[in-house]
């Protein structure tokens, strides 16, 4: 077989099988998960009882939303788990690539109350008021660039294996011409699947970048295209 045949390989899920536990490190990220928190202070460490979230959704949806990684809060990071049972259950789902009801699953109604619920349901709230609950969870997915949980965001000293399949799902993005908002880390991105630098549908640059506001206000092109998709789904 020839090099350049064998990158065009589809990966498998790295996170097939992969279950709730006191420790939620995928096998092949262990070097790189331990040579991180060996290097990392407190606040940048990775936390590894918190469920990986390399991305949230379908992963054949018509929007993906580019972030950093998932947050920790002092709780967390003080060793406090989260509580709420159907965040396990839904996350894991998600993981295993489990089909249902809502797959970008902050949006389920179960976790209305639970903090990333919140979170997640203010940021695409411009979106759901202009078609409904169950298109945003069905049509948006967001990526993160690590998949592990963190107070503060630094780059690794090692790559993170299971990325490559993350970049796999924005590449099979990009094929089927979805719009893709750049939100955080847009060098990171850039430099791991350059040819996102010349994908026309995208949008970069938000006005700020401390929330997740998928708002016409704060994207500076894009946001009708990104409406008229979820309400076509």
């Amino acid at each position: 077989m020839k090099a350049e045949d064998s990158k065009l390989e589809k990966l498998k899920n790295p996170w097939l099988g992969f279950k709730y536990s006191d420790y939620m490190v995928n096998e092949i990220d262990e070097e790189a998960f331990r040579e991180h928190n060996r290097v990392a202070s407190s606040k940048f460490a990775f936390v590894p009882f918190l469920t990986p979230e390399p991305w949230i959704g379908n992963p054949k949806a018509d929007v993906v939303i580019l972030l950093a990684n998932p947050g920790a809060t002092k709780e967390n990071i003080a060793g406090q788990r989260e509580k709420n049972p159907f965040r396990h259950e839904l996350s894991i789902a998600n993981l295993n690539d489990e089909v249902v009801d809502f797959p970008h699953y902050f949006l389920d109604p179960r976790l209305a109350s639970d903090p990333g619920g919140k979170w997640w349901r203010a940021a695409l709230g411009s979106l759901i008021k202009g078609s409904t609950l169950e298109s945003v969870a069905r049509s948006v997915m967001s990526l993160e660039a690590l998949p592990y949980h963190s107070g503060n965001f630094t780059m690794p000293p090692m790559p993170i294996p299971t990325q490559d399949y993350t970049f796999q799902i924005l590449r099979e993005a990009m094929a089927r011409n979805a719009f893709v908002v750049i939100y955080r880390q847009p060098e990171y991105w850039f430099e791991k699947v350059p040819e996102l630098l010349s994908y026309k549908h995208k949008t970069t640059d938000p006005n700020t970048t401390q929330r997740v506001w998928i708002t016409p206000g704060n994207l500076k092109n894009g946001y009708d295209e990104i409406l008229e998709r979820v309400r076509a789904s």
